[in-house]
């Protein structure tokens, strides 16, 4: 029975399973790098150097690399910028 409980639990955080719920606790969502860059419009390579140049947080599985959706949001929360500061390229005092 642990075993099966444990499969799932890996196939939930690799993704290949969704399942909000199990064994007590609630799992998020993982998203793939693919899934990241139709999101943010961008490329899978500048995915990866979001990841390990601007702060946006990662959950590495053996060879699998996943972003958890409250982390892109946090992510996109703390990196937009007002109208304003992009027109005149920084903060305005």
């Amino acid at each position: 029975m642990i075993e099966i409980i444990l499969m799932l639990k890996l196939l939930i955080t690799t993704g290949f399973l969704h399942c909000p719920f199990i064994c007590g606790t609630i799992v998020e969502q993982l998203l793939t790098l693919k899934q990241v860059s139709e999101k943010l419009q961008i490329s899978r390579t500048s995915c990866w150097r979001l990841i390990s140049e601007r702060g946006l947080r990662a959950v590495k599985s053996g060879g699998l690399v996943r972003v958890r959706e409250s982390d892109l949001a946090s992510w996109i929360e703390k990196n937009s910028t007002a109208g304003s500061e992009m027109k005149s390229g920084g903060t305005q005092s």
